[in-house]
């Protein structure tokens, strides 16, 4: 008779509020740790309006919210996933989903604001007699970043006067703040035979707009150049007065890609190693030692992720356009220099454990309660 695994929960703890973060993650490169010198918060607050009338009634609700992440975390990588299956004789078999993993490191400080609106009408219709229903009129959902770092930066290069200096730098690094080298993946365990693969890129493009600016403010006495140099000084204000601007050129990047396993999963005591993936993209271990029981139901399961980095480096063009801070369009293609070649240097083969109760779906390292934290017990994140 087979013995069932329950839905469980696995994976390091999240950002509290709400995704996976690099701070609560796993080394990439033990024994090396990762530096878990970051912070989030998050608040939220709404506000219920409501006014009625003899035949039309109108409701409407208001909610903002905002979050903010601060610090260095990271090189690490943090995985989510929901597990369930049987033990039928020496056989594990479980199935993976919802699987979401990233990995990499960033540094910085970045605000988001969220603030939505919603109005709704209380309808009035005839069928068969008077029936009435709310139906929605307005949805509003806004969204900002405020890019904390680059903020600071600004006000310092105001007061010391070189903010003309920066803003007429000949390389411009487009990244996210906080300044980030990350690779995500969602829901590929299975459609990938049991590989997670990240891919870790920082991508540095050169603008040759830039250039021609500076090239163009260097006045050059040719008729032709001339005339070429009081045309895009022309553009380059007109996008200045707009906030505005263009950007094109080649890239040059790092990629550090991460390839994620599953190596062996612990009921209790009792160890079952890796045999294959099955064809519907199920795990499925042998029990190391035939003669081992496995309770039923067991209490706890603990898997051994194995986890390659490797490195690459990225070359590439890239494009982009804003207009009024509001639009922005882009687009770029890159190509790995080593893979041309499959030359796949790596950077070591490690392996860490993730342990949960089993049927538990939530890891004990997000609850705030401290009480119900100690009783609950850790989430165990141990370098095997």
């Amino acid at each position: 008779m087979a013995t069932e695994i329950k839905k469980t929960l696995i994976g390091t703890p999240d950002s509290g509020v709400g995704g996976l973060t690099l701070c609560n993650g796993l080394s990439l490169f033990p024994p090396f740790p990762t530096l878990p010198l970051g912070w989030q918060s998050a608040t939220a607050g709404s506000l219920q309006i409501g006014k009625g009338f003899q035949i039309l009634a109108v409701r409407a609700s208001a909610s903002a919210g905002f979050s903010m992440n601060v610090g260095l975390c990271g090189p690490s990588y943090a995985i989510q996933f929901e597990t369930e299956g049987e033990v039928d004789g020496d056989t594990l078999i479980l199935s993976i989903e919802d699987d979401e993993a990233m990995g990499g490191i960033f540094l910085g400080a970045g605000l988001d604001v969220e603030v939505k609106l919603s109005v709704q009408l209380y309808k009035l219709y005839w069928h068969w007699g008077i029936h009435g229903r709310w139906s929605g009129v307005l949805n509003v959902d806004l969204k900002a970043g405020v890019d904390v770092l680059k903020a600071a930066i600004d006000i310092i290069a105001a007061l010391l006067q070189v903010e003309d200096m920066i803003a007429h730098a000949a390389v411009e690094v487009a990244v996210d703040t906080p300044l980030q080298m990350i690779g995500e993946a969602s829901n590929v365990y299975a459609l990938s035979e049991g590989q997670i693969d990240l891919h870790c890129q920082f991508t540095v493009p050169i603008n040759l707009w830039t250039l021609a600016v500076l090239a163009a403010a260097a006045t050059v006495e040719v008729p032709f150049l001339n005339v070429a140099s009081v045309a895009i000084i022309a553009v380059h204000e007109a996008l200045d007065v707009t906030l505005s601007a263009i950007g094109f050129g080649p890239t040059l990047g790092l990629d550090v890609p991460v390839n994620i396993q599953i190596k062996d999963v612990t009921l209790d005591d009792v160890k079952f190693d890796k045999t294959k993936i099955t064809d519907d993209g199920k795990w499925q271990g042998t029990k190391v030692d035939p003669a081992a029981a496995v309770s039923d139901p067991p209490e706890k399961i603990t898997f051994t992720m194995e986890h390659t980095p490797y490195l690459d480096f990225t070359i590439g063009l890239y494009a982009e356009l804003q207009l009024v801070e509001l639009f922005h369009v882009g687009a770029s293609v890159s190509m790995d220099v080593l893979g041309i070649f499959n030359i796949e240097p790596t950077l070591g083969t490690y392996t860490h454990t993730l342990t949960n109760t089993i049927g538990r779906d939530y890891l004990a390292a997000n609850i705030n309660d401290r009480k119900m934290f100690k009783d609950a017990g850790m989430v165990d994140v141990e370098l095997a």
